[in-house]
């Protein structure tokens, strides 16, 4: 395990990126933003890191193809091991697994069931079977909020394309809520017009407001509802939707429309996490960035990027409630912890004082 001092600072932002992408109040643009790498990790027996699960700060589920390792943070090797967990590229999907509050973990297996492990891994049960052909699961994640388990699916569809030579894919998307028992207790699928919520969602997580925040791949974008199924918002980058704003003049849509194909601002979401502050931090692979997104959606700062120290290509987010640390899973098989958003901080050998501190109402 190696241990790394804080090394970076995000410097102020400048005026534009608060007109564009921040929120208009004078006290946040007085602010600094500061973030500590408290631990780095390297996986024994894994290349990529294309999923993970905390079980506690010493032990994590680690997920590369068809491989599920229990891994002991303290040797880096991993003690046991799944062979009927769904591969997610197969699945073309993500987060195939989570652990509940108890330590439970749940996964999606090869038949497209939601299996449950027991903390002691020594029984597997059927927690959900699959009911449906066309539905097929793409993710799930449990609440540490609620206790709930949530399951997002797609149903692909095609149609012919113009040309009538090629064909062209369409996929709907839907979450859905189990309780503790197993039993279904909600369907996110249909805004009040009858619009899909949801396309292609990889990864869930449900913020303390009771929000459920989605990363839709398929729409490019975070897609938020409250707790009632109701859609909030749709994030998709810092310029997502300016043509329905009215913040901007023809000539800057026009602009910035422009701009976010030429320079890559749109968001390509992946792994999904809410913080103790209901912040939303969101994994950008074209970017390869962290965004973090107030609990309303309006885009704050990048939390991390490629030039942040102990990742370069984060793909995977745990927040820990019980410790308040980050943890971020690298596509090159590191695992990173990070330390932001408190006023004092002791590290290992050093005192760090963080001066940033968001102000919520």
């Amino acid at each position: 395990m190696d241990t790394t001092s804080p090394l970076d600072t995000i410097p102020p932002l400048e005026d534009h990126d608060i007109k564009r992408g921040c929120p208009r109040n004078s006290s946040f643009q007085e602010q600094l933003f500061s973030r500590v790498l408290m631990k780095k990790f390297l996986i024994k027996g894994i290349d990529t890191c294309d999923h993970m699960s905390l079980v506690s700060e010493n032990r994590v589920w680690v997920t590369e193809d068809n491989n599920t390792i229990l891994t002991d943070l303290a040797t880096g090797a991993g003690f046991h091991r799944l062979t009927d967990v769904c591969v997610p590229m197969e699945l073309c999907s993500k987060a195939v697994h989570s652990v509940n509050r108890e330590g439970d973990l749940f996964y999606i297996d090869r038949d497209l069931n939601i299996k449950k492990l027991s903390k002691d891994l020594g029984r597997i049960s059927t927690f959900v079977k699959k009911a449906s052909s066309v539905w097929l699961p793409r993710s799930l994640y449990c609440s540490v909020r609620s206790g709930d388990l949530f399951v997002g699916f797609t149903i692909t569809t095609t149609e012919l394309h113009s040309n009538r030579f090629t064909y062209l894919f369409k996929y709907e998307g839907k979450v859905n809520r189990y309780n503790e028992s197993g039993q279904l207790t909600q369907k996110l699928h249909h805004n009040f017009d009858e619009s899909c919520l949801f396309s292609f969602p990889v990864d869930i997580s449900e913020n303390s407001n009771g929000d459920v925040v989605v990363s839709d791949f398929g729409k490019s974008a975070v897609v938020v509802t409250d707790r009632w199924g109701s859609h909030r918002f749709t994030y998709g980058g810092r310029f997502y939707d300016i043509d329905n704003s009215e913040d901007y003049n023809d000539f800057e849509k026009l602009l910035f429309g422009t701009m976010r194909y030429q320079f890559g601002w749109d968001l390509w979401p992946w792994g999904i996490c809410t913080d103790q502050m209901f912040n939303i931090l969101v994994c950008d692979v074209q970017n390869d960035s962290v965004h973090m997104l107030d609990k309303d959606g309006q885009f704050l700062l990048h939390l991390l990027t490629n030039q942040s120290p102990g990742i370069n290509t984060p793909r995977n987010l745990i927040y820990d409630f019980k410790t308040q640390l980050l943890w971020v899973g690298s596509f090159d098989g590191t695992l990173a912890v990070y330390k932001y958003n408190q006023q004092h901080l002791t590290y290992p050998g050093n005192d760090v004082e963080l001066i940033f501190s968001f102000k919520y109402r």
